[in-house]
C-alpha cells in the first residue's frame, strides 16, 4: 500500500502527463486564468493603493484640507490670510500652510541630485502627527526668514542620496545653492506628496510680497481637528473666521466662504470637484465580471474535458480505481492549472501595473504608490481556488 506521499508523487506526475497530452487545453485554460488574474491583481493594486490602504498619519480621519471660495471659485490663502485663520480658529489643534514646490537641486561635494520639494509652515509636521526617524522637525518660528535654512529629508532620500547615514544630522548641504543643515529624517512610508518618493520637507521662504501682500492667493492651507470637534463644528468656525476677515478687509475678502474637507476626500477630488471614486468602482465591477468570465470558460473547459475521458474513467473504475482515487488525480489536474494561471497573471499583473505606471500616477494622487502586495495576491487568487 502506498503512502501518502506518494500518492501525491504520483497524481503529480499523471497529471502533468494527461496536460502534455493535451496541450491545447492547457494552455487555453491557463491562458484564461491568467488574463482573470493578473487584470484582476492590477485593478485590485489600484484599490488597495488608492482607496483602501490608509494614510500614513497620526488619526488622519483628523486632518482636512480648508478649502476657501470667492468669486464663484476656490482658492489657496494668502500669507496673511493664513496667519488670521490661524490666530483667530477654536477648533483647530494645528492649521498649517503646505506648499507643493515643484522640486530642488540637492547638492554635497561633486554630487547634485534633482528632488521634490515640499514647503511649510513651522507646525507643518504637528499636522500629521508623525515623529521623525532621525533629528528633529522644525522648531517653533523656523519658518521665518534668517531661520528657515534647515531641511528635513525623506527616508527614500536618506537612503539614496546619503547611504543611511546615522549621523547624517547636522550636516551641511546645498538646495539650489544656499547652504542648509539636515536636521532630521522622516520614517519610511511617510508621504505628503504620493506621486514622488524622493522628496525633501523645508519651511516656507518669504518673499516681502508674498508677506504683505493680501491678495497674493498661492498657500493652500490644511488642519488637525481638536479631539472632539465635528466637520459641522469646524466649518461654522472657519466661516465665523473668513466672515470677521471680511469685515475688516473687504476689498479682498469680502464674501469668502470655508468648506472643511477631510483629506482622504481632497485626495480624491480634482481642481474641478470630479471625484474619482466612482471610476475606480466602475472599473473594479468590470474587473470582477472579467474574473467571473474566466471562472466561467475555465468551468466549461473542464466540463467538456470531463465528458471527454468519461470512458476512461469507466475503465480505470473497472480496473479496480476508487471514487477517491480518481477525484484526487482530477484535482491534482485543476491544481496545477491554477497554480500555472496563478503565476503567469501574477507576472501579467506586475507588466499591466508596469505600463500604467506613469498614468496611475498622473491619474490618482496615491496612483504613484500602487504595486503588488500579498493582500491584493489572497484578494485575487481566493475566488480561483
Amino acid at each position: 500500500m502506498s503512502t501518502p506521499v506518494e500518492s501525491i508523487l504520483y497524481d503529480l506526475r499523471y497529471a502533468l502527463h494527461q496536460l502534455r497530452q493535451s496541450p491545447g487545453f492547457a494552455i487555453t485554460a491557463i491562458l484564461t486564468l491568467a488574463l482573470g488574474i493578473g487584470v484582476s491583481a492590477a485593478m485590485f493594486s489600484v484599490i488597495d493603493a488608492v482607496i483602501l490602504r490608509p494614510l500614513p498619519y497620526k488619526n488622519a480621519d483628523r486632518v482636512v484640507l480648508v478649502q476657501a471660495r470667492a468669486a464663484n471659485y476656490e482658492h489657496p490663502e494668502s500669507w496673511p490670510e493664513y496667519q488670521d485663520m490661524r490666530r483667530l480658529n477654536r477648533t483647530f489643534s494645528v492649521l498649517a500652510g503646505v506648499r507643493d514646490d515643484g522640486g530642488v537641486t540637492l547638492s554635497q561635494g561633486n554630487q547634485a541630485i534633482y528632488l521634490h520639494s515640499v514647503r511649510g509652515t513651522d507646525n507643518f509636521f504637528d499636522l500629521y502627527g508623525v515623529k521623525p526617524l532621525l533629528g528633529r522637525t522644525y522648531l517653533p518660528g523656523e519658518d521665518q526668514n534668517g531661520r528657515n535654512d534647515v531641511v528635513v529629508l525623506s527616508y527614500e532620500v536618506w537612503q539614496q542620496s546619503f547611504g543611511g547615514e546615522k549621523n547624517v544630522v547636522g550636516k551641511i548641504v546645498h538646495l539650489d545653492g544656499a547652504p542648509t543643515t539636515v536636521i532630521g529624517v522622516m520614517p519610511a512610508g511617510f508621504r505628503v506628496r504620493f506621486d514622488a518618493r524622493n522628496v525633501v520637507y523645508t519651511p516656507l521662504h518669504l518673499s516681502a510680497f508674498q508677506i504683505q501682500n493680501r491678495g497674493a492667493h498661492w498657500l493652500p492651507i490644511y488642519g488637525r481637528l481638536k479631539p472632539g470637534v465635528t466637520l459641522a463644528q469646524a466649518n461654522a468656525d472657519m466661516n465665523h473666521v473668513v466672515n470677521e476677515m471680511g469685515k475688516q478687509f473687504s476689498n479682498v475678502d469680502q464674501g469668502m466662504t470655508a468648506r472643511i474637507i477631510p483629506i482622504v476626500d481632497s485626495l480624491h477630488t480634482n481642481q474641478y470637484n470630479h471625484n474619482d471614486r466612482p471610476v475606480i468602482w466602475l472599473l473594479l465591477a468590470a474587473v470582477f465580471a472579467v474574473l467571473l468570465i474566466a471562472c466561467i470558460n475555465v468551468a466549461g473547459l473542464l466540463l467538456a474535458r470531463g465528458l471527454l475521458r468519461e470512458r476512461e474513467m469507466a475503465l480505470r473504475a473497472a480496473l479496480g480505481a476508487g471514487r477517491r482515487r480518481l477525484a484526487s488525480q482530477t484535482l491534482t489536474e485543476s491544481v496545477l492549472l491554477g497554480l500555472g494561471g496563478g503565476v503567469a497573471g501574477v507576472i501579467l499583473a506586475n507588466l499591466l501595473l508596469a505600463a500604467m505606471q506613469q498614468f496611475l500616477a498622473k491619474a490618482f494622487q496615491r496612483g504613484g504608490s500602487v504595486h503588488l502586495n500579498l493582500l491584493v495576491l489572497v484578494a485575487t487568487l481566493e475566488p480561483i481556488s
